[in-house]
């Protein structure tokens, strides 16, 4: 295998792994949102904030919501 396909391998399973794991987190964070009594206030989304996007996010969007952080 030449070395420039091993890393076009390499880097394509790294960006899989890290959209595979965002995922996982706005689906945690859907999941506890839907379990959290009504009278508790606003949840937020922490995963914006876990993966280290927020000032990126804060730049495209003005809202917080599901449908932006899926969007996004």
């Amino acid at each position: 295998m030449l070395s420039r396909v091993a890393e076009n391998v390499y880097w394509r399973a790294r960006y899989l792994e890290r959209a595979e794991n965002s995922a996982r987190l706005i689906n945690v964070n859907s999941n506890l949102l839907l379990d959290l009594p009504l009278n508790t206030g606003p949840a937020g989304w922490l995963s914006i904030d876990i993966t280290g996007s927020r000032e990126l996010f804060d730049k495209r969007e003005r809202r917080i919501e599901e449908r932006d952080i899926v969007n996004f």
